[in-house]
């Protein structure tokens, strides 16, 4: 990947986590692009509205479930990455994430 070349996506129903995370992102020279999605809804359509090289997806937001948004997404863009980010236990969902696809 060249400078200036990663896409990411960050899903989260939290606006401040959103800013604080994009913030961090745009001060690495290889972001190019930072985009955000409130809820899984969104998360979704914006994921398949153009191309991005990762998603960076909370487990519990509203809209669609997560779990889904991988699962379908994986079907439709196996080489885009998917970061799971939780407050949850992680025995609780890590197993149905990395078998969906994603990255824990």
């Amino acid at each position: 990947m060249n400078k200036q070349s990663l896409r990411i996506l960050l899903a989260n129903d939290h606006a401040i986590m959103r800013s604080g995370v994009r913030r961090l992102l745009e001060e690495q020279s290889q972001v190019a692009e930072v985009g955000e999605a409130c809820d899984g809804d969104e998360a979704f359509r914006f994921a398949r509205a153009k191309p991005w090289n990762v998603l960076v997806l909370d487990i519990g937001m509203p809209g669609r479930d997560a779990m889904n948004v991988v699962h379908l997404l994986k079907s439709e863009q196996p080489e885009l990455a998917i970061l799971i980010l939780s407050m949850y236990p992680q025995d609780q969902y890590a197993v149905r994430a990395l078998k969906a696809g994603s990255m824990w």
